[in-house]
């Protein structure tokens, strides 16, 4: 009979114990959060740009104005962050749709080209400047002895990556100038470089990229290469059947071997926002990209 009311003592010590833990552990846990997260893990509101993948230009572009605005933003709660991405026509749907704030895009002219919703899109977007260019960039043996881009005919010509939008502009150019190389296609920059100076049947490479390039500049001396020029009249002659395309130059003092300003086309790279952003961070990126992009 005495283990009954040594029962009831357990018990009635374990139910008040119980009790107690329930009583004291949100007080606990409060406590825990109010000085815990707020000091170590203040929150950061994030600005997003879309740019494209890590080792084209889109992504270093985005990354030089991420870290402008990142420093200008030090004591603020805003910061930039730069997302990989496919490219510019997809940003423009991420950017018009919000998914982002702000996104590395190519005029509306060339969007149309490549999608039939491209001036509904655009209506959704507030474009901020022009942060770069792509060239038409021919780059050729010196043994294939090819000077203009008329000569590219007959000749075993990369064209670039298949399906890709400057592989679809690249081929109208040369219907445009009524020019028929024997075409091949190439996956990425890196083995196109490297397949022109290694085959031996190759003649030339072309595509739009923005310059200075490391790869041209390392293999135009070590391979025997030359970047070939357009005519004045003939990127005029382009530019007005491709809208979108206008005449540029891509600087003598850009690699060694230049003895003037190589006359070529591009495409232009243009910052653009969703309608809503921030108007202080749109005033920001503007500031940024007039001035510090240009240095």
């Amino acid at each position: 009979m005495l283990f009954i009311p040594f029962v009831k003592a357990v018990s009635k010590l374990i139910l008040t114990s119980v009790l107690l833990f329930c009583i004291l552990l949100p007080s606990v846990k409060a406590e825990q959060s109010s000085q815990v997260y707020p000091s170590v893990y203040p929150i950061r509101l994030s600005l997003k740009i879309a740019s494209g993948n890590t080792a084209g230009a889109y992504y270093a572009i985005a990354d030089k104005i991420c870290n402008n605005f990142n420093d200008k933003h030090n004591q603020n709660q805003l910061k930039c962050v730069n997302l990989i991405s496919k490219g510019p026509v997809r940003n423009l749907s991420l950017l018009a749709n919000g998914k982002v704030d702000v996104a590395i895009v190519k005029s509306l002219e060339f969007s149309k080209m490549f999608n039939q919703n491209a001036v509904n899109l655009y209506s959704k977007i507030k474009p901020i400047a022009i942060v770069g260019e792509e060239h038409l960039t021919i780059l050729a043996k010196k043994s294939s002895k090819i000077k203009t881009i008329y000569d590219l005919s007959g000749k075993l010509v990369n064209i670039g990556t298949p399906k890709a939008h400057n592989t679809q502009i690249t081929t109208a150019i040369l219907k445009a100038l009524g020019i028929k190389p024997r075409a091949v296609f190439d996956i990425d920059l890196d083995s196109a470089v490297q397949a022109l100076c290694k085959s031996k049947e190759l003649d030339a490479w072309i595509y739009f990229l923005p310059h200075p390039n490391f790869q041209i500049y390392d293999n135009l001396r070590k391979c025997g290469l030359t970047l070939v020029p357009l005519s004045i009249e003939d990127a005029v002659k382009i530019s007005q059947k491709i809208k979108f395309l206008r005449p540029s130059k891509i600087p003598q003092n850009t690699y060694l071997d230049f003895s003037d300003d190589l006359q070529s086309i591009s495409l232009q790279l243009i910052l653009a926002a969703k309608a809503n952003i921030d108007p202080e961070a749109f005033k920001y990126l503007k500031n940024i990209t007039s001035n510090s992009l240009k240095k």
